[in-house]
């Protein structure tokens, strides 16, 4: 199974490997929330993001909570985070 971004809600995207149910479980015991805190709705289940969408979006704010001088893609960062072993 390939490591991938899945899109949690509007705000929140995970990186992992597994089924959606899989992501999102981990995603609510990391931060302590419910199904419908986590995705808006209990129906919703975090999905994966495409190859367009993994080069066309962008991160503007790093970890530390401030803007990037330069926004970096979904793709990039993600190769960021494996080459740090995140």
């Amino acid at each position: 199974m390939a490591l991938q971004v899945f899109e949690i809600n509007d705000m929140e995207w995970w990186a992992g490997e597994g089924r959606p149910e899989d992501i999102l479980k981990a995603y609510m015991e990391c931060v302590g929330c419910d199904h419908e805190g986590a995705t808006g709705d209990v129906e919703d289940y975090p999905t994966p993001l495409t190859d367009e969408q993994m080069d066309r979006m962008t991160f503007a704010i790093g970890e530390d909570g401030m803007r990037l001088a330069t926004p970096i893609t979904f793709r990039d960062y993600l190769a960021k985070m494996v080459a740090r072993g995140d």
